[in-house]
């Protein structure tokens, strides 16, 4: 919407400027017949002139004029011509352009609406306690808020594969050289490990895990506050988490149940990398996969080994 106002406000300053040249040029107003002459305005300051060019131009642009500023020569009516023949043709265009991106976001919209009313569908058909639903609509509304229809994780997905890497590399780069687990790393594999985290979205209020769940994620605070909390009632707070923090990386070694439970106090934005997703880089890279290993099994030994 900027640019066409910045776009319109370009083109009326021009012809304008061109209006005003017409009866004088190079600030040298003639006393032959002309638009300023007939509207006596000779004497007048430039800025009254020019502001009394910028009104005929608006009012010709938008409709035919009002008659009362007025071409009274040939240039002048055949610049009145084009003003008018080109004023509709670019009120057109904006507007057009207006409504073309308003429906394309009423579309997005419309789509999301119908995934809504097959969710709500569901849920009543299979009996979920309303206070649950409440809980899941609030959450896609939310979800709607903040990316209005659009899939973040899948907008990088035809991007060549290096700069894909570099992209990814700049948003968890130093959070993953962080971890303990991947500090002793190369870049290559910290650059391929970033095209594998993906992005996710927490409601306030709502539980990220909850104690005893079987962990295979690690989750990386992007944005928001997130607290660690017994599963007495109400919840005792252990520790909080902020943007920058990680917690899970244990069970991107060992499957294992949570010992905490862990639940969003604002909206939260975060990154999520999966031990699937580790195991499948580590496959590409035996000398790292060792290095993971073993540094894995000095910080986080299995049960068996710590008998």
């Amino acid at each position: 919407m900027s640019k066409f106002f910045f776009q319109l406000v370009i083109v009326i300053h021009v012809f304008a400027c061109v209006w005003y040249f017409l009866a004088c040029p190079l600030n040298e107003c003639s006393n032959e017949a002309n638009w300023m002459k007939h509207q006596d305005l000779l004497d007048s300051p430039a800025l009254s002139r020019y502001c009394t060019a910028v009104y005929w131009v608006v009012a010709t642009m938008t409709s035919t004029g009002y008659g009362d500023i007025h071409g009274d020569n040939s240039l002048e009516m055949a610049l009145a011509s084009f003003v008018m023949v080109f004023g509709k043709l670019l009120f057109g265009f904006i507007l057009g352009n207006i409504a073309s991106t308003l429906a394309n976001a009423e579309i997005r919209r419309v789509k999301y609406e119908e995934k809504l009313g097959a969710i709500q569908a569901h849920m009543t058909d299979q009996n979920i306690p309303g206070t649950l639903q409440s809980r899941v609509m609030n959450f896609y509304e939310f979800i709607w808020n903040k990316n209005r229809g659009i899939e973040h994780g899948t907008l990088f997905y035809d991007m060549p594969l290096c700069m894909n890497g570099e992209l990814c590399l700049g948003m968890v780069k130093d959070t993953l050289y962080a971890v303990p687990l991947f500090e002793s790393t190369d870049l290559p594999f910290i650059r391929l490990l970033c095209t594998k985290v993906k992005p996710a979205h927490f409601y306030a209020n709502e539980y990220i895990v909850r104690k005893g769940d079987i962990g295979q994620e690690m989750f990386i605070i992007r944005k928001g506050l997130v607290e660690a909390v017994t599963d007495e009632d109400p919840p005792e707070v252990i520790e909080t988490f902020e943007k920058g923090d990680f917690f899970g990386e244990i069970c991107l070694i060992h499957a294992s149940p949570q010992k905490v439970s862990l639940r969003a106090v604002t909206h939260v934005d975060m990154l999520v990398l999966s031990k699937d997703d580790l195991d499948a880089v580590l496959v590409h890279d035996q000398s790292v996969a060792t290095l993971v290993s073993d540094v894995a099994e000095r910080l986080y030994p299995t049960p068996s080994k710590t008998k």
